[in-house]
C-alpha cells in the first residue's frame, strides 16, 4: 500500500458518512415509506455536515478544557450551541459496558427497560440524584414576559394587555385626573402617591402624562394637573423609575414644560409663569434624586439647559426656564452655567427691553427673565456671605475660648487658619459683587444680609509715642516767628472775647438797678 492510498483511507475515516442505505435503514425503522435515491443522498450530505460541526466545536472544548477525551459534557454544549437535541442518558460517572452482537461486528451498550411506575410508587432513592441547581424563570415584568419555546435558548418577547381590573383602573385615574372635580383629583393624586398596586399600569401611565401635555399645551390647570401625577409617582416608594424609558420620557415631559413655548403663552391672562416655576422645581428634584454615574441625568440635563441659554434666537420662556431650573439644581450649576454666560446674554436682553418696537408682551418677558437672573446672582452672593458668616463665627468662638483660658488672641496658632480663610472668602465676595454690579446695580444691595464684622476686623490699636526732646528743636527762625505770632493773636482773641462778656454782664446789671 503506498503512502498516498494509506493517507485517502486515513481521510476516509476521519469523518463519518451517512450513506442513502443508512438513510433509507432509518426511514423504515420510522415506519415512513421508502424516500428517493436522490432525496436520501441530499440528507445523508446535511446530516453527514452537520454531525462534523457539532463535533469540531465539541473537540474545540475539549481543547479549551486542557483534556485528551472527548466528554459527553463537550458534545451536548457543542449540541446546545447549533440548536440540536442534547444527548441524554450517557452523562454517568461510571463505565459503560458493551455487549457484542453475535455475526456481526458491532457493539452495543446494554439498554435496560426501566418501569417508570414502580419506580414513581416505590421507595427507592437513587444514590446519585445530581447536584441542586438553580433555574430561572420569567414572570410578567412590568407588562413583558419571555417564553422559551421548544428547549431552545431563544427567548421571545411578547407584550400582555392590561387586565380587566388595570383597565379599569386606568381609565378611572385618566378620568378623575382630567376633571374639573378637585376632590377627585385629589383623591386620584393620593392613590397613585401611595398604592404599590399599580406596576403594571406604569407605562401607561407615563404614556398618558406625556400625550397629555404635549396636546393641551392651551390649559394651565391641566398641565399643573398632569405635574401633579408625574410628582406623585416619583413619591411612590413601590415604583422604580430607573429604568430607561420612564425616566427619560419623564424628563421629556417636564422638560417640555419648562423650556418649550406653550400655546397659554400667547395671552397674558395666563400665568404660565407659576406653571415653568413648579416645572424647573420638579425637574430639580428628579435629578437630584435619580442621577447616578450611568444615566449621567444631572450632566446632560445641564448640558441641554446650557445649550438653550446660548442660543440667542430662542424666546424669552425658554430662556426663563433654563435659569430657573439652574437656580433649582443649586449655586454650582449657576457658577458654571449663569455667570459665564451674563457678557454675551445680557446686551441681547437690555436690547430687547431698550427697543421701543418691541412689543409689550416681549418686553414683559424680558424684564422676567431679567428678574430671574438678578435672582441667581443673589442666591450666589448670599451662598459666599453665608460661608463668610460662618467663618466669622468660627473665629468669635475661639476669641471667646480664648479669653475663658486667658490666653492670648493674637497667637500664632490660631490665626493663620482663621484669618487667611476669612481674607480669602472676602476678596471673593468683593470680587463676585463687582463683577455683578456691572449687570445689575444698586438692586443687589437690596437682598444682602446684614453680616457683624466687629469682632473679625478690628481698628489696631496704635502706640503711644513719647518725645523725648523739645518740639521746636528741629525748627527754623522764620517758623518759631509765626509760631509765636499766632499764639500772640490767640490770647489777644481770648482777652477781647472775654472783656465783651465782661461788658455785657455789667450792663445787664445797671438796667436791672433803673
Amino acid at each position: 500500500m503506498t503512502s498516498e492510498e494509506r493517507r485517502h483511507q486515513m481521510e476516509e475515516k476521519t469523518y463519518a458518512v451517512f450513506t442513502a442505505a443508512s438513510i433509507n435503514a432509518m426511514a423504515e425503522s420510522a415506519q415512513l415509506s421508502p424516500i428517493p435515491h436522490e432525496a436520501a443522498v441530499a440528507l445523508g450530505e446535511d446530516a453527514s455536515y452537520q454531525v462534523r460541526q457539532v463535533v469540531m466545536l465539541a473537540t474545540q472544548y475539549m481543547k479549551h478544557a486542557k483534556r485528551r477525551r472527548l466528554a459527553i459534557d463537550d458534545f451536548n454544549r457543542a449540541a446546545k450551541e447549533m440548536n440540536v437535541m442534547p444527548v441524554h442518558g450517557y452523562g454517568a460517572q461510571d463505565p459503560l459496558t458493551f455487549r457484542h452482537i453475535k455475526d456481526t461486528e458491532i457493539h452495543c451498550v446494554e439498554d435496560s427497560e426501566v418501569n417508570l411506575v414502580d419506580v414513581a410508587l416505590g421507595s427507592y432513592v437513587p444514590k446519585q440524584i445530581g447536584l441542586p441547581s438553580i433555574k430561572a424563570h420569567w414572570l410578567a415584568v412590568e407588562g413583558i414576559i419571555k417564553i422559551s419555546q421548544g428547549g431552545s435558548s431563544n427567548s421571545v418577547k411578547s407584550s400582555r394587555e392590561l387586565s380587566p381590573p388595570h383597565l379599569k383602573y386606568y381609565n378611572c385615574m385618566t378620568k378623575a385626573l382630567l376633571s374639573a372635580n378637585a376632590v377627585a383629583i385629589k383623591k386620584a393624586l393620593a392613590d397613585l402617591k401611595t398604592n404599590p398596586n399599580i406596576v403594571p399600569v406604569l407605562p401607561y401611565l407615563i404614556n398618558f402624562v406625556l400625550s397629555g401635555i404635549k396636546s393641551m399645551t392651551h390649559d394651565i390647570g391641566h398641565l399643573t394637573t398632569l405635574l401633579n401625577t408625574v410628582r406623585a409617582l416619583l413619591h411612590n416608594k413601590a415604583l422604580y423609575l430607573m429604568h430607561k424609558p420612564y425616566l427619560s420620557t419623564i424628563i421629556q415631559a417636564v422638560e417640555f414644560c419648562v423650556l418649550e413655548p406653550l400655546a397659554a403663552s400667547i395671552y397674558s391672562v395666563n400665568d404660565h409663569w407659576v406653571l415653568r416655576d413648579y416645572a424647573a422645581r420638579l425637574l430639580a428634584e428628579i435629578v437630584n434624586r435619580w442621577n447616578s454615574p450611568q444615566n449621567h441625568l444631572r450632566f446632560n440635563t445641564i448640558k441641554c439647559l446650557r445649550e438653550v441659554l446660548q442660543d440667542l434666537h430662542k424666546p424669552f420662556y425658554s430662556h426663563y426656564g433654563a435659569v430657573m431650573t439652574l437656580i433649582a439644581l443649586g449655586h454650582k450649576a449657576v457658577e458654571d452655567v449663569v455667570l459665564p454666560h451674563l457678557p454675551v446674554f445680557w446686551p441681547h436682553l437690555c436690547s430687547a427691553i431698550e427697543d421701543k418696537k418691541q412689543e409689550s408682551v416681549n418686553k414683559a418677558d424680558a424684564f422676567k427673565v431679567q428678574g430671574a437672573l438678578r435672582l441667581a446672582a443673589e442666591k450666589v452672593i448670599c451662598r459666599h456671605l453665608r460661608r463668610f458668616q460662618d467663618l466669622t463665627k468660627v473665629v468669635k468662638e475661639r476669641e471667646e475660648v480664648a479669653e475663658m483660658l486667658d490666653l492670648d488672641q493674637n497667637a500664632d496658632v490660631q490665626e493663620p487658619i482663621t484669618t487667611a480663610a476669612v481674607c480669602g472668602e472676602t476678596k471673593n465676595v468683593k470680587d463676585l459683587y463687582t463683577e455683578l454690579y456691572e449687570y445689575f446695580g444698586d438692586s443687589l444691595s437690596n437682598c444682602l444680609p446684614l453680616v457683624e464684622t466687629h469682632h473679625v476686623f478690628k481698628a489696631q490699636k496704635k502706640d503711644q509715642v513719647v518725645n523725648l526732646g523739645d518740639s521746636n528743636s528741629g525748627k527754623g527762625g522764620e517758623e518759631l516767628l509765626e509760631n509765636l505770632m499766632e499764639q500772640i493773636k490767640l490770647q489777644v482773641i481770648v482777652a477781647l472775647s472775654s472783656y465783651s462778656v465782661y461788658a455785657f454782664v455789667d450792663k445787664c446789671h445797671c438796667d436791672e438797678c433803673f
